[in-house]
């Protein structure tokens, strides 16, 4: 069975009973909604709070974000995948091209430290003559900073124009590819929806490498799908903004203390897909625990990556303090709600005599007869095919470009036609 469902209870390992009372309650319907007010952008909500300080309006704001987390969890508890990605990227393609791993590593150290320009370059030759020669600026900028007399230290260096515009992601840069990450997603909301986090550090951030915040969102699954892999989906986002990793469930079943098996899942190019480490202990349990959900897993993931010196240039993260919701974006709705589909199902078969017993065999193929009907009626579908193949060319090594992968990703409703441009900050 794909999905457990509310108005089921297993009789025994094999068989599934429908439950008589419950067939005839309207059950919650958290398959998302269609109208575009009603997505929630909790930050908005806050100022409009301020405006109008009265008990009963924050109540009523904060009664709808509950409500639409409560949503998500129920999709999550269901059974569907979900998953976790940032477009967060403190260097350039550029700099990774231009330095050698070990340069990396001692640029990024010094970044940190008060080491005067003039000594640092004076021992690292090659550094120094690769800079010289980048077009961005010269040898004579750069022998400015390598007098005797001057004073200035590498963190100063790294924080000009010239190398922020050849070698680094400014703040301003982060939040233009967060948005653009945010506007693919928005465009891909007939199979899945989103929660827009903000992670802040528990330790002050004192250098301008990493931003004082670092949004993510937690992506999931509408439905099952015969042709949408939220796994491949959130790989090849990952690959189109330089992501390292992401993180992914593939849920279908969770324990009885509502944990989960978040796998952490590379993008890169070599070992695409593979699976750098699990976390077997997330919780999910209420609705309202979502935030400190997230918080212990991106944590986990912090850990993992501080322990890798290889990665991110050699860059630890900085522990997250908290995570708060910014926005709930729910999935469209196409032509109602699966599971109504699924009920519906159910009772035509109870009104042709069948049993009030099903096998689960039964019940996987009224499944697959809905998913196939609800298809026919999503514009993506065939774009998810050539997704699919692009994620199983990567997986196999071969060669695919970035442009490719922008191509295949791009909905029929460009992500700059998209409607959720607001701030992220």
């Amino acid at each position: 069975m794909l999905l457990n469902y509310d108005f089921l209870e297993f009789e025994n390992d094999k068989k599934v009973r429908v439950i008589d009372d419950k067939l005839c309650v309207n059950i919650l319907d958290f398959f998302g909604i269609g109208d575009e007010n009603d997505k929630i952008f909790l930050g908005d909500e806050i100022s409009n709070i301020k405006d109008n300080p009265t008990e009963a309006y924050a109540a009523e704001v904060y009664a709808i974000e509950g409500a639409k987390l409560n949503r998500v969890y129920e999709k999550i508890r269901s059974g569907l995948p979900f998953g976790i990605i940032s477009a967060f990227r403190p260097f350039k393609g550029s700099f990774t091209k231009d330095f050698t791993d070990e340069e990396q590593k001692a640029l990024i150290k010094v970044a940190k430290s008060d080491c005067l320009t003039k000594d640092f370059l004076k021992e690292n030759d090659g550094i120094y003559r690769k800079l010289c020669n980048c077009k961005t600026f010269n040898k004579t900028f750069v022998d400015k900073f390598t007098t005797d007399k001057s004073k200035v230290t590498m963190k100063d260096f790294m924080s000009t124009q010239g190398f922020i515009t050849k070698y680094k992601y400014s703040y301003s840069d982060y939040i233009k590819e967060t948005q653009h990450l945010k506007s693919f997603l928005d465009g891909k909301r007939d199979f899945l929806g989103y929660i827009q986090a903000i992670g802040y550090w528990k330790e002050k951030v004192e250098n301008d490498l990493l931003p004082n915040k670092e949004i993510s969102f937690f992506v999931f699954q509408n439905e099952p799908s015969k042709t949408f892999d939220l796994r491949n989906y959130l790989l090849l986002l990952a690959r189109l903004f330089d992501q390292e990793a992401i993180c992914y469930c593939k849920n279908a079943i969770h324990d009885k203390e509502n944990t989960y098996k978040v796998e952490l899942v590379s993008a890169l190019s070599g070992g695409f897909n593979e699976v750098w480490a699990e976390f077997a202990d997330v919780t999910f349990s209420v609705p309202s625990q979502l935030p400190q959900s997230l918080t212990r897993l991106k944590n986990k993931v912090v850990a993992f990556f501080s322990k890798q010196p290889s990665s991110n240039c050699g860059m630890n993260f900085k522990e997250i303090d908290k995570v708060q919701i910014k926005a709930t974006c729910m999935p469209n709705i196409v032509t109602g709600a699966f599971e109504d589909d699924i009920k519906l199902s159910i009772k035509h078969s109870q009104w042709r005599g069948y049993p009030k017993v099903f096998d689960i065999e039964k019940i996987e193929s009224i499944e697959r007869k809905v998913i196939e009907e609800r298809e026919k009626h999503k514009i993506g579908s065939a774009q998810n095919l050539k997704i699919n193949q692009i994620a199983d060319d990567l997986k196999q090594s071969k060669i695919v470009s970035n442009k490719l992968i922008a191509n295949a990703l791009i909905t029929q409703k460009t992500p700059s036609d998209t409607p959720h441009d607001d701030d992220l900050d």
